[in-house]
């Protein structure tokens, strides 16, 4: 996966601009690129299936994602493939870092202690298969 130089500025530092905020639309196309891989808008519309949208739609949309950093462009034959620049773990954990400097004022014990109560409540096996992970690098350390 290619990391362009956008995406370096606000995936490489937390104190560096905050994640762009993505649309229900935007996502689903990123999804379906996390998924495949690489795609042409036209193979990406086609593997939204049901979802009622045009390809001239699917392009925007791919060409805002190209624009805010998040999906690589090239030129194949006389369209663009788009492939994910960032992976679905590395946006999740910038827009926890966000999170956390807006309602933990930076810190992010504050947002991994709110997780963890959450997951604890809502996913309770999850939880306990986290608290074997951390174990096992506390002691690998």
């Amino acid at each position: 996966m290619r990391t362009n130089t956008k995406t370096k500025s606000w995936f490489g530092r937390p104190t560096q601009g905050r994640a762009p905020e993505l649309g229900p639309r935007e996502r689903a196309v990123l999804e379906q690129l996390w998924q495949s891989g690489s795609l042409s808008a036209a193979q990406a519309m086609a593997s939204m299936g049901d979802q009622r949208v045009t390809l001239s739609t699917v392009q925007s949309t791919l060409e805002r994602l190209h624009r805010k950093g998040i999906v690589s462009r090239s030129k194949n034959g006389r369209s663009f493939q788009y492939a994910p620049c960032v992976s679905r773990s590395e946006l999740i954990g910038r827009l926890l870092l966000d999170m956390a400097a807006d309602l933990g004022r930076g810190d992010s014990s504050l947002v991994i202690s709110g997780f963890a109560e959450f997951l604890a409540t809502e996913d309770p096996e999850l939880s306990a298969r986290l608290n074997e992970w951390l174990d096992e690098e506390e002691r690998d350390d």
